[in-house]
């Protein structure tokens, strides 16, 4: 429930999390749906480029700079359990919907595709709603999960995450070392506008 472009105050982690899944579901399944028309097909390519929008929204969110593998783990295990229970059943259904297709970008160019392209809809659409940049890293690594939760048996829901966590951390030890932040790429330009 959002009330003048602000989120509500929750009153438990449980409330919380539920209401930046409430942003995230149909965020991810936009995103989805995007870039399957543009060529993006397998599920993995796909969740590579929303950590890596992670990652880059970590580094660009505000003053403060957060780790994406950090704020995966801070949420992933109550997220899955709440899909596990049921919820956003009808998003993870839509999230399901594998595509055939021929690639014809490269694994590094679908990545760039997908996390930048994902970073500004993700941003943009977290500040609409009112979140926190803490927030809107959540409502990413909710995205993260979403798509755990629509490749996945649930019973394999921990095991899986498990798996991806430790995907991400390995990625961000070596992603976050090539990816500048916007400060560091535009510095002096950014501070003129």
């Amino acid at each position: 429930m959002v009330h003048a472009n602000k989120m509500y105050e929750p009153n438990s982690k449980r409330d919380r999390l539920l209401e930046i899944m409430r942003v995230a579901a149909p965020v991810a399944v936009g995103l989805r749906e995007a870039t399957a028309k543009n060529g993006i097909h397998q599920a993995s390519d796909f969740v590579n480029g929303i950590i890596f929008s992670g990652i880059l929204l970590g580094k660009n969110l505000g003053k403060d700079r957060y780790s994406f593998d950090e704020i995966f783990n801070g949420v992933a295990d109550d997220a899955i359990a709440l899909l596990a229970e049921g919820a956003h059943k009808d998003e993870v259904r839509k999230l399901q919907v594998h595509a055939m297709g021929v690639v014809d970008q490269t694994p590094s160019e679908m990545l760039i595709h997908v996390g930048l392209s994902s970073e500004g809809v993700i941003s943009e659409v977290g500040e609409e709603q009112g979140l926190s940049p803490r927030q809107i890293m959540e409502m990413t690594a909710c995205i993260v999960v979403l798509m755990i939760a629509a490749n996945t048996n649930v019973e394999d829901y921990p095991s899986a995450v498990e798996m991806v966590r430790l995907s991400i951390e390995e990625k961000v030890e070596v992603w976050a070392e090539l990816v500048p932040s916007d400060d560091e790429m535009f510095g002096d330009y950014l501070e003129e506008d």
